[in-house]
């Protein structure tokens, strides 16, 4: 089987990240390894739905990049996909979001 693809999901202002994520995660070629906001209790949903640990859920975004190691990330609203681009990372982005 080929790699999978490690994907994060960064802020959950958007109402569409617990549906990208489970998307996602019914993928056969994807893994969530981590989840950011910095309002924690946002993604308390989202942690118990994909059972991520302690280590897996961030309130900056930056550290969670780095300690998933992705490869692929859902960037939604205050993670600025401009500052993500030098990090080589794929971003999904929601239909309505703005530059």
């Amino acid at each position: 089987m080929k790699q999978k693809y490690r994907v994060v999901g960064i802020s959950f202002e958007h109402m569409h990240m617990g549906d990208n994520l489970r998307m996602a995660a019914e993928h056969p070629a994807c893994e969530i390894v981590g989840i950011c906001d910095n309002v924690p209790a946002r993604m308390s949903d989202a942690r118990q739905a994909f059972s991520l640990s302690d280590d897996q859920v961030f309130t900056d975004w930056q550290h969670c990049i780095g300690a998933a190691l992705s490869e692929t990330l859902f960037c939604i609203t205050y993670c600025q996909p401009r500052a993500i681009m030098p990090c080589g990372l794929n971003a999904w982005l929601p239909s309505d979001y703005r530059c």
